[in-house]
């Protein structure tokens, strides 16, 4: 759960580099293994003393998981220093893309899927989108081509935001990073406070967020746009819909269920690739317990699990948590949220949510999340 920020101004100048300290300070907490700024023109990377002519500037907060100390710094550029990325997530067929861009004659001097993102640009361009099976966000400058394009994934797992206003764009992990620059004056979006405090609505509305002026950039989009007049020539596509899924009517349901199960299997081996613990959240239902099973049985790993229960009955899942950690041999960590917790972690909670939530579910999320990192798992299956 990386921290990415980037900056377009309209016009060079040397508010960019502070700006951005200032704003992947505020979101240290998704990545507190490291952070780095940099700024540059249509040249390439500037030093300090020539932040005057800055036209585009990246920021970073790092967690790391795959390709652990200082070869996974970002924002990390290619050889040449012609490409330059902050990178949110992880490619889970980072292996199989370095083989492919490998036997094309790249080479890579880190063990990092971001190296893996840069080189699949270099090589396919925005369409190396289409090859990556993941979770991300990333905005990506190109000198060569003169061109920068934010990107977030598929489904929308892993945030971006986008804010335009005569000073030009700028581009966040979350909504309060904004406040980093000092022409931000955040107002509610009025329509969507209704449509909150009315119908309990949260996210009904693509790309709209409870901010104006901040708008989300969409599931399977890719924001583009020419380094020269960011500002005009900004274009939004849609890279990936659900049209484009192919579907076999002909199959019968005993090869469904085969091909089902041969894909969950393997999207989990996919995801037990980290060079760190990877854990597993259960509650006892169908969804979660497959997950465990299929990593501990399937895969043959050993796991922590991690699980919300409550004391009143009605409300506990125990007894089926407990069948699947027995069954698999999975270690099991329980954590009991009160209605105390509630009220002491809620303005907590609801700082780093930026926006309302429906309910207080999170806050069993929240409890969970924190066992899994005091246990030393900052990877979680769910």
């Amino acid at each position: 759960m990386c921290g990415i920020a980037a900056i377009f101004p309209s016009q060079p100048g040397g508010r960019i580099r502070p700006e951005l300290a200032r704003s992947i300070e505020l979101v240290r907490h998704r990545g507190p293994d490291g952070s780095g700024v940099v700024v540059g023109d249509a040249r390439g990377r500037l030093d300090e003393g020539d932040d005057d002519r800055a036209g585009w500037g990246l920021a970073h907060a790092r967690l790391a998981i795959v390709g652990l100390g200082d070869q996974g710094r970002q924002p990390m550029s290619d050889p040449g220093e012609r490409r330059w990325i902050s990178f949110n997530g992880e490619i889970y067929n980072h292996v199989e893309l370095r083989r492919e861009l490998e036997s094309e004659g790249a080479t890579f001097r880190t063990d990092t899927d971001t190296e893996v993102v840069l080189a699949a640009w270099s090589a396919w361009g925005e369409r190396a989108v289409d090859r990556f099976r993941g979770m991300f966000a990333f905005v990506v400058v190109d000198l060569d081509r003169g061109t920068a394009h934010a990107v977030r994934d598929r489904l929308g797992i892993k945030p971006l935001y986008l804010r335009s206003g005569p000073r030009g764009l700028a581009f966040a992990s979350e909504i309060k990073q904004f406040t980093a620059g000092d022409d931000f004056r955040p107002r509610a979006d009025l329509q969507l406070v209704h449509d909150f405090l009315f119908d309990a609505l949260v996210g009904h509305e693509p790309g709209r967020c409870m901010f104006e002026d901040v708008r989300e950039v969409r599931p399977g989009h890719m924001i583009r746009f020419d380094l020269a007049a960011p500002a005009d020539t900004v274009a939004e596509d849609r890279y990936w819909s659900m049209d484009g899924i192919e579907q076999d009517a002909s199959m019968g349901w005993e090869d469904a269920v085969d091909e089902a199960r041969r894909r969950l299997i393997r999207s989990i081996e996919l995801r037990m690739r980290a060079d760190v613990p990877v854990g597993s959240c259960l509650s006892g239902g169908l969804d979660s317990s497959s997950i465990v099973c299929v990593a501990t049985g399937e895969l043959g790993h050993d796991i922590n699990t991690f699980s919300s229960c409550y004391a009143d009955r009605r409300f506990d899942e125990q007894e089926y948590i407990d069948l699947v950690n027995e069954a698999t041999g999975s270690t099991p960590v329980k954590v009991f949220p009160s209605e105390d917790d509630a009220l002491a972690l809620f303005d907590r909670i609801v700082w780093h949510q930026d926006e309302p939530m429906v309910g207080m579910s999170l806050l069993s999320q929240w409890a969970v999340m924190k066992a899994a990192r005091d246990h030393g798992v900052p990877v979680m299956l769910d």
